[in-house]
């Protein structure tokens, strides 16, 4: 098949302008996911490690871990009060915090430190720092 080169360039016109509709499309889908359906994302994960010669005062111990909060621009002080109150709920013996508390605002670390601290583990809440 030939095609004259008007012919070319309109095909390869088409292609192009189809190709750049799907990637904006794409783009938007993949904004939309990050900032409006992971960031209300709870994932409750019960897991049993078991140990050999485990002492019998630890059997049953709960350790509840949070990780990546997030606060800000998409992840709300309400949704991560939820959060709190969910772990709550699974009364862990010691909770841990794995990191990445804000986003962009450091400054934001004062308005979720007091949501944090209504976690009420039995034996203690350690927190590690994360990348941002």
């Amino acid at each position: 098949m030939t095609f004259t080169r008007r012919q070319f360039l309109k095909k390869m016109f088409k292609l192009a302008a189809a190709g750049s509709l799907a990637a904006v499309g794409g783009g938007y889908g993949g904004y939309r996911y990050t900032s409006q359906i992971e960031t209300e994302w709870l994932d409750v994960e019960s897991v049993q490690i078991p140990l050999k010669n485990l002492p019998s005062a630890l059997e049953g111990f709960k350790i509840a871990q949070l990780s990546d909060l997030h606060l800000r621009p998409f992840t709300t002080l309400e949704f991560l009060q939820k959060a709190i109150d969910r772990t709550n709920q699974l009364q862990a013996d010691l909770v841990v915090l794995t990191g990445d508390f804000v986003s962009r605002e450091a400054e934001a670390i004062f308005e979720l430190a007091p949501v944090l601290a209504g976690l009420n583990p039995k034996y203690g809440l350690y927190a590690a720092l994360g990348n941002h």
